[in-house]
């Protein structure tokens, strides 16, 4: 098992990025409620190149984060993983970003 969120970090889910309001611990199994983040979408977003999104999530049997990029009207590409959001998002963006460059 891994951690659990804290109450504040940053936590993404069906492909979209929150923030965790409540982790109830007295349920079995702990519910983890969570609040979508525009501020963090946003973040995303500016990270990203045009016509750009990431998929992804954290995995239920390890606890850790997978990314892929989703280009507008294109195939996804890669997967990258991290022990934590920051590190799997930031590679999946900057991916995304050398590879938008490349395509000129």
């Amino acid at each position: 098992m891994f951690d659990l969120p804290s109450v504040g970090s940053r936590y993404w889910s069906d492909g979209e990025p929150f923030v965790v309001r409540e982790v109830d611990e007295s349920t079995d199994p702990t519910t983890v409620h969570l609040e979508h983040d525009d501020a963090f979408a946003d973040e995303v977003r500016a990270a990203m190149p045009a016509g750009h999104w990431l998929d992804g999530g954290r995995s239920s049997s390890d606890g850790r984060w997978h990314f892929t990029v989703v280009p507008e009207g294109g195939r996804p590409f890669g997967l990258w993983f991290g022990d934590t959001l920051d590190d799997a998002l930031g590679q999946a963006t900057a991916a995304a970003n050398e590879r938008a460059s490349a395509a000129g």
